[in-house]
């Protein structure tokens, strides 16, 4: 899931279409978001290296980037909904006031406020941000266990139910006992 979403952010940076699912909608949060992206499809791949080979620690550091990715994923929300709360008054006059602020023209939201949809793309922005935190949330919590599930356990258990130790045949007959001296 990380995987994929690092890959739309990542593809933020030549098309807008997959902007609602990473954000970015804040001049702020623009590059913050293709960063972000591109750190979480390293260390997917990473993890997905790690946990193939069983290598708990590799799948251990992508664990707690999960959880780094969490945290910054909720700033990123609200930043961007602060920026998408000033779309209205930009879709009042049909949108090209963004640069007017002094930060710089906001490509993200001058296309929400010329199509006129602030009310869907910010209702659409917060319902796949929620998932997005929770399902990452989850998945890091179920990343650990699976870390600790590899650390403190064996592969699997041989359990035999025998209550006498097996006798191996090895090809070599057993060496006769030496004979009693005569009496």
């Amino acid at each position: 899931l990380l995987l994929v979403d690092g890959l739309l952010s990542v593809a933020v940076l030549v098309t807008e279409d997959t902007r609602v699912l990473v954000g970015g909608y804040s001049l702020r949060a623009h590059y913050a978001v293709v960063a972000l992206g591109a750190l979480s499809t390293i260390f997917s791949l990473a993890g997905l290296i790690g946990m193939h080979d069983n290598h708990s620690s590799w799948v251990r550091i992508f664990a707690h980037f999960a959880v780094f990715r969490v945290l910054a994923v909720c700033l990123l929300i609200t930043f961007d909904v602060l920026a998408l709360r000033d779309c209205e008054p930009l879709a009042a006059f049909g949108g090209g006031l963004t640069s007017l602020s002094g930060n710089g023209y906001n490509a993200a939201l001058e296309m929400v406020a010329l199509t006129r949809t602030c009310g869907p793309t910010r209702f659409w922005y917060l319902t796949w941000g929620f998932l997005d935190v929770a399902s990452s949330a989850y998945g890091a919590y179920t990343t650990y266990r699976w870390c600790h599930a590899i650390e403190r356990g064996p592969a699997y258990h041989i359990t035999l139910d025998e209550t006498q130790p097996l006798r191996l045949y090895t090809g070599y007959m057993y060496p006769p006992s030496k004979p009693e001296p005569p009496a």
